[in-house]
């Protein structure tokens, strides 16, 4: 998938609605109902997710997966044969998109929790390599009606540098293993590239470049190697997590950044990178020289 396409399968609004009341939504009779019957929702309150009020007292007809008429109960006629579903009290909302997901979880359903919580579209940010079958599997089950599950995109392994501290990660120590690593996130079928912590700066570039050649959108942290200003430069599609964005924001960018170049990955509960005192003096108005007020 392209940049382009990639873009407006990101920011196409989901042609699937959720009630509030999603427990209808994962029952099999409404499963297997929404594949090629038609259904309306009436008397429902509607917000369309542009900004427009709130519009209660609706009619939504659904024909198989797409909406084909939105209107006030009194004025959109039910056609005979077609289910009734009374929405008095209720809302009904365009899909939610989750932009940050993980999805291995062994013997939770999640896929389904998330179609339960309204999300219809989401983005899977780490696919180590012996995961990623899985995950296809799951989308072609999903595109099928044998899962309930939303749109998946999905990432590669995580692309680090060396001393990642977890084995789901693929490691590169220079440019041309950067540049490997992409064109094997391509062969295997994921959407997008994610980028993490250790990366040195020669290998975050060649990704980079390598993933505009490949047409992959690359996303994720912002290397501590890197300016969050470099990152923008460098096409990086996404940021995941603020840490990378504060650190260049800071008085003292150099500071903040040698003490996270000297931080390495540990286990749970390991401190991150720099500590959140450190980063927060980093900003107080003394370092920028303006008197307290």
């Amino acid at each position: 998938m392209g940049l382009h396409s990639f873009r407006r399968y990101v920011l196409i609004e989901c042609l699937v609605v959720v009630l509030t009341f999603a427990t209808a939504l994962i029952s099999g009779a409404t499963f297997q109902a929404a594949g090629n019957s038609s259904f309306a929702f009436v008397h429902v309150t509607v917000i369309d997710g542009t900004g427009a009020p709130a519009q209660p007292n609706q009619t939504v007809l659904v024909s198989g997966d797409r909406i084909t008429a939105v209107g006030p109960s009194a004025g959109v006629p039910i056609p005979r044969g077609v289910r009734a579903i009374d929405a008095t009290g209720r809302y009904l909302i365009p899909g939610l998109w989750d932009a940050h997901v993980h999805t291995r979880y062994e013997g939770i359903d999640h896929l389904r929790l998330l179609v339960a919580h309204g999300i219809t579209s989401t983005r899977n940010m780490s696919g180590p390599w012996q995961h990623l079958p899985e995950i296809h599997s799951w989308r072609q089950e999903i595109a099928k009606r044998e899962r309930i599950g939303p749109r998946l995109l999905t990432a590669g392994p995580v692309i680090d540098g060396p001393g990642s501290g977890r084995p789901t990660n693929v490691e590169v120590n220079n440019a041309d293993e950067a540049r490997q690593a992409v064109r094997r996130v391509k062969s295997e079928g994921a959407d997008f590239v994610k980028v993490y912590n250790l990366l040195s700066r020669e290998s975050y570039f060649a990704i980079a470049a390598e993933a505009k050649a490949q047409g992959l959108p690359f996303v994720g942290h912002i290397p501590i190697a890197v300016g969050a200003d470099e990152a923008s430069d460098a096409g990086q599609l996404s940021v995941e997590h603020m840490d990378g964005i504060l650190w260049s924001s800071s008085a003292q960018e150099e500071q903040v950044r040698k003490q996270a170049q000297e931080w390495r990955p540990g286990g749970p509960g390991t401190p991150g990178p720099v500590s959140a005192k450190f980063l927060f003096e980093s900003f107080s108005v003394i370092n920028y020289g303006a008197p307290l007020n």
